[in-house]
């Protein structure tokens, strides 16, 4: 089963704790994120993005973001992280 859930349109310090527990209900689905509303997204935000990848790959699921924004891409390409789009 694919689990599916939209990303913020923001996410800062404020946010995470939401965005984690979000996230960590979804564990054990392959997931898709849907980013086309991101906005801004904060370091924070991107450390469990990335975090959640790595949790997800090493579980053996599917862990994507669907439609992403120019703007999320353009704030991975930033922080210098791959992209989340790889599959197990």
């Amino acid at each position: 089963m694919t689990a599916q859930m939209t990303l913020p349109s923001s996410c800062d310090l404020s946010d995470v704790t939401g965005l984690r527990d979000a996230l960590l209900s979804l564990r054990g689905d392959d997931l898709d994120l849907d980013g086309s509303a991101v906005e801004r997204f904060g370091a924070l935000g991107l450390q469990i993005l990335a975090s959640a990848q790595k949790t997800w790959l090493e579980d053996g699921n599917t862990f994507r973001i669907t439609a992403p924004s120019n703007r999320l891409i353009e704030i991975f390409k930033l922080a210098n992280l791959e992209f989340p789009d790889a599959q197990s």
